[in-house]
C-alpha cells in the first residue's frame, strides 16, 4: 500500500477506506509508514485498511491479532504506530510469534497430506464467471518469482529503478539495464 502511494496509484476496490470510512481505491489515502514518504508533502491523511473480507469476522480477527501482538508484547496498538500517537513511547513496535507443532496432533506426513488434501479441495471449486483460477495466498507472487528467476530478471518498482539512476548519474556510472 505504502508503494502504491508512493507511485500515486490505484489499487483494488474493497481495500483502503478514506479519512471518512468511506471505500476508496486512491492508495494515496492511507498513512505513510515514513514522513518522508508522504504524498506531495502531506502530512498522513488518516485512511486505513479495511478488514480481511471487509466484514465482521474481518475485523474480529484484525482485532483479535492486533490485541494479542500489542498486549503480548508490551507495545503500542496498531493505530499509534500508523498515527503517531504516542511519540515518547519507547515500545512502539514489538513481534509476538506464536508456534504451533502440528506433530502435537498427527504424525507430519499425515499432516501434509491433509494440507495437500485442503488446498486440492479448495482450487478444485466453482468459480464465478471470469474466474480462470482459485489462488491460495501468496501462490500468485510465488509463481512470479519463479519466473522471473527462470528468467534471470529481478522486478523493480519503477520509483526504485529511477532513485538507482540518479545515483548512478550521481557516481557516473552505468544506469541499471532495463528488460523490455
Amino acid at each position: 500500500m505504502f508503494l502504491a502511494a508512493q507511485q500515486k496509484e490505484t489499487v483494488a476496490p474493497g481495500l483502503l477506506l478514506d479519512p471518512q470510512g468511506m471505500p476508496t481505491t486512491d492508495a494515496t489515502e492511507f498513512p505513510s509508514k515514513n514522513p518522508e514518504h508522504n504524498v506531495d508533502g502531506r502530512a498522513d491523511p488518516g485512511g486505513s485498511l479495511t478488514a480481511l473480507g471487509d466484514n465482521h469476522k474481518g475485523f474480529g480477527l484484525a482485532l483479535l491479532v492486533g490485541l494479542l501482538s500489542s498486549v503480548l508484547s508490551d507495545t503500542s496498538p496498531p493505530w499509534e504506530l500508523f498515527y503517531r500517537v504516542n511519540k515518547e513511547k519507547k515500545n512502539l513496535y514489538g513481534s509476538v510469534y506464536i508456534v504451533i507443532d502440528p506433530k502435537v496432533v498427527m504424525p507430519l506426513p499425515q499432516f501434509k497430506e491433509r494440507v495437500d488434501a485442503f488446498i486440492d479441495r479448495l482450487k478444485s471449486h466453482p468459480r464465478r464467471d471470469g474466474v480462470e483460477e482459485i489462488l491460495y495466498p501468496g501462490e500468485k507472487s510465488q509463481r512470479l518469482k519463479r519466473e522471473r528467476e527462470t528468467a534471470g530478471l529481478i522486478a523493480v518498482p519503477e520509483s526504485h529503478y529511477e532513485s538507482l539512476c540518479a545515483l548512478a548519474d550521481e557516481f557516473h556510472a552505468e544506469r541499471p539495464e532495463v528488460a523490455g
